[in-house]
């Protein structure tokens, strides 16, 4: 379901996100999931900037369907081609008032197999509605996620929320008798704390990208030989510019250097220079790490990004999402998308989970030992190849915080 355009998205939503010294995750498929949703359900300027920003194209109406289709069978074969690992649910509440359009409805179930359930907004009624909600949400994310709403405001015309459960194990699990303590060094260059270390040595798909000046790794999944974690370690402690500022802060570290280059170009040349370059043998210290992202402020990054219409009540064409609301009220529009996610990364492999909610209101020989300590802060993502797809992106400035 990914493209460039997609790809080139999240990146710059990485970019955008990206505070110094805190850790990021973000899932960028259930938020493309999310929105392709919405292309089904936008009309005129709305729907064409989504179009234009997520798959760089511009269809008639008559064009609109086969290519959600298109859309929704590659989603399909993703989800058929995962399926022990990766568990995906969309749901669609909507407010006991309104009715979906028959065909927005028709394209959520069948192109992207969402569930869809109506409930009482009414704030006498809103708490059971709430509950439900959060039901699903801990269901579908196996526990991990208890809670994506808290109250509902009765103005909601719809919730779409996007949930996602990802459990893998690596292809080559790390001893966990070799992991012991060691140093880490935060972005700051001055802050060391201590954090366990995994360590193993085997033959990876490595190089180092001299165009950023980074190690690249990666470590692939036992389920499908397509799903591996990609690690992206800034080969310095600093970055360009690093020049202190009144708290001795450098204005750039080496992973904030490294997140701002960070492009489509450049990801597909690093993955190409591992396919061209002999496996090495690597030995490498990761940290187990955590990390748990709440970003509820997404609408304001989608603007600088060139998504704006769909979030102006004023400008905002919805009218093909609802049928007695939508063609009564001009003012349907998106209010806000939040994302949760959580990734926990140890000897055994990794879990990751998330949920999206959008409101609508060289070569060498092979016995040659390369080293890759991950004691600094460092970029790393979950993807699949062939075709590419960016799963889960992620920076990890300091492992003790979760």
């Amino acid at each position: 379901m990914s493209s460039n355009d997609s790809i080139d998205l999240i990146l710059n939503l990485t970019k955008s996100l990206h505070n110094f010294g805190s850790n990021l995750l973000l899932c960028p498929y259930s938020l493309l999931t999310a929105l392709s949703m919405l292309i089904a359900g936008s009309r005129d300027k709305t729907r064409e900037e989504l179009l234009q920003v997520l798959y760089s194209k511009s269809l008639s109406d008559k064009e609109i369907v086969p290519f959600l289709e298109q859309i929704g069978r590659k989603h399909r074969e993703f989800l058929e081609s995962h399926k022990n690992v990766w568990h995906q649910a969309s749901l669609v509440y909507c407010r006991n008032d309104v009715m979906l359009d028959a065909l927005f409805a028709r394209s959520l179930s069948q192109m992207f197999m969402a569930q869809t359930k109506q409930l009482d907004f009414h704030p006498n009624k809103s708490g059971d509605a709430v509950r439900v909600i959060n039901q699903d949400v801990c269901k579908e994310t196996n526990g991990r996620i208890e809670q994506i709403v808290s109250q509902l405001d009765p103005n909601f015309a719809l919730l779409l929320i996007d949930a996602i459960h990802f459990k893998d194990i690596w292809a080559k699990q790390f001893e966990q008798s070799k992991s012991h303590m060691a140093s880490f060094r935060l972005s700051d260059g001055r802050t060391i704390v201590e954090t366990w270390m995994m360590q193993k040595t085997e033959i990876f798909n490595y190089c180092h990208y001299e165009s950023l000046n980074v190690k690249a790794i990666q470590l692939p999944y036992q389920s499908n030989q397509k799903l591996a974690m990609l690690i992206l370690l800034p080969s310095n402690d600093t970055g360009d510019d690093d020049n202190g500022d009144n708290d001795n802060q450098p204005k750039n570290s080496a992973i904030k250097t490294l997140v701002n280059r960070m492009n489509l170009g450049h990801l597909k040349a690093i993955l190409d220079e591992m396919i061209a370059t002999t496996p090495q043998k690597v030995e490498l210290s990761l940290p187990r790490f955590k990390i748990c992202s709440t970003h509820h402020q997404l609408i304001e990054h989608f603007r600088q990004l060139g998504i704006r219409s769909i979030f102006d009540q004023c400008q905002a064409n919805l009218s093909a999402m609802l049928t007695n609301v939508a063609n009564n009220n001009p003012k349907l529009y998106v209010s806000e998308v939040i994302q949760k996610a959580m990734i926990e990364v140890n000897e055994q492999g990794t879990e990751a989970m998330a949920i999206t909610k959008v409101s609508v209101r060289n070569k060498r020989s092979a016995e040659f030992i390369e080293e890759m300590i991950c004691d600094r802060p460092f970029m790393f993502m979950i993807i699949q190849s062939d075709p590419l797809n960016v799963l889960f992106s992620g920076i990890l400035e300091n492992p003790l915080l979760s």
